[in-house]
């Protein structure tokens, strides 16, 4: 049963749930780093695909992912929307491959966007080619093997 329900998620999200597996345990973003190895699949694939606690627009942030802008294997680009408040961020995951250790490391960035900008990443056609090279030195939220942290700018562009 947890066969079917991992092959109904996006890649990045099976991505992050094996690598924490690799690493001895599954950590929840919102939990921290003790929070139980006892959960079932279904609830740690729930708590996966919530909301990171570092978000702040609002009061109660919660995402939604509105159209996927580029995804490769190892790359992916979103436009995601708060519900609660209606910002508009940008989301983008990487995931270095390490061939020789195989601890991969699994990077994402979250970007609050102007409503001008949500509004036309929205409606572009194209995704990829879009221009994003404002985003290198707007204030993002990185996530990656150090943990959640504010930085001064996220990549323009995907590594694949």
């Amino acid at each position: 049963m947890v066969g079917a329900v991992l092959g109904d998620l996006p890649l990045q999200v099976r991505r992050r749930m094996r690598y924490r597996e690799r690493r001895g345990g599954y950590t929840s973003m919102r939990h921290g780093t003790d929070y139980q190895r006892d959960r079932s699949a279904k609830q740690r694939i729930k708590d996966l695909v919530e909301t990171p606690h570092y978000i702040d627009c609002c009061h109660r942030p919660e995402l939604r992912a509105l159209r996927t802008l580029y995804e490769s294997t190892h790359d992916m680009e979103s436009l995601q929307q708060c519900t609660s408040c209606g910002t508009y961020w940008f989301y983008r995951f990487h995931e270095y491959v390490n061939w020789s250790t195989g601890d991969d490391d699994l990077t994402s960035w979250f970007t609050a966007l102007t409503d001008e900008e949500g509004t036309r990443l929205r409606n572009v056609t194209g995704g990829h080619g879009e221009d994003l090279s404002f985003l290198a030195t707007r204030p993002s939220w990185r996530d990656d093997r150090d943990g959640a942290q504010r930085v001064d700018g996220a990549p323009a562009r995907p590594w694949s």
